[in-house]
């Protein structure tokens, strides 16, 4: 979806009602791109937390002497402006480390064994196949992008899956013709939704009551996506590791 097709969408459709953006004026206009774009983002954001919409991985490398690890760009080897002595995000100018995660996901070893997340006992035993049992190392997430690793060795890798926020919308030479919106179809109208809940409510006065209504209307079609289980996911390898000739 292109933003002037969203645009378009929003003009005769949530907020065909308003002075701005509505059908009675122009539609919105480029005056309108700084006090619409931000509710875009908003609504972007959230779709983003509330659904596995993009994954991204980094690999980290660990050191001895550290159990936390903060997926911060201020530890990523591309930052040249970055002052810290350790720098173990092992990220490339091709592909560099951006400050985009919402959620640890998943984290594998220098194998492509997953690890468990959370657990109590940093030592799990995990029972397989012919009754044969086996040590698994389990790493805990004190916040959304903090790795906590029991016993770390040097020069061992991970490779840490996470849920991505989008990228941004920026206003400055903003082309709505151009510019693209990357969201799954069926996630449009909980999109809209929340874009018209945010654009009501920002108001004041009785339209924040229309905002409350639209609010409640994004979250029953949230609902429905997850009843109807839209939301797929396919699982594959790990083979980042290996092909970064780290084992």
């Amino acid at each position: 979806m292109f933003l002037n097709e969203l645009f378009d969408q929003l003009t005769y459709g949530e907020l065909s009602q308003l002075e701005y953006g509505g059908v009675d004026d122009e539609g919105i206009t480029q005056d309108d791109h700084k006090r619409i774009i931000p509710h875009i983002d908003l609504a972007l954001t959230e779709l983003h937390k509330r659904f596995l919409i993009r994954e991204e991985e980094v690999t980290i490398r660990c050191y001895d002497h550290i159990e936390t690890y903060v997926l911060d760009t201020k530890y990523a080897a591309t930052n040249i402006n970055s002052t810290e002595k350790y720098k173990y995000i092992h990220d490339t100018i091709f592909e560099p480390f951006v400050d985009n995660v919402l959620k640890i996901e998943k984290v594998f070893n220098e194998d492509g064994q997953e690890l468990f997340l959370n657990e109590a006992d940093p030592y799990v035993i995990q029972t397989e196949r012919g009754n044969v049992s086996r040590r698994s190392v389990s790493v805990h997430t004190p916040n959304y992008r903090t790795i906590q690793i029991p016993y770390p060795m040097k020069e061992n890798a991970l490779v840490v899956e996470y849920r991505a926020n989008h990228e941004k919308v920026v206003v400055e030479g903003l082309n709505p013709n151009t510019q693209e919106i990357k969201i799954p179809t069926y996630l449009i109208e909980a999109f809209l939704l929340y874009i018209a809940s945010r654009v009501y409510s920002s108001l004041g006065g009785d339209s924040a009551q229309e905002g409350m209504a639209y609010m409640a209307k994004f979250e029953a079609s949230c609902k429905k996506i997850e009843e109807l289980n839209l939301v797929n996911k396919e699982h594959a390898v790990n083979q980042k590791l290996e092909a970064a000739g780290w084992v």
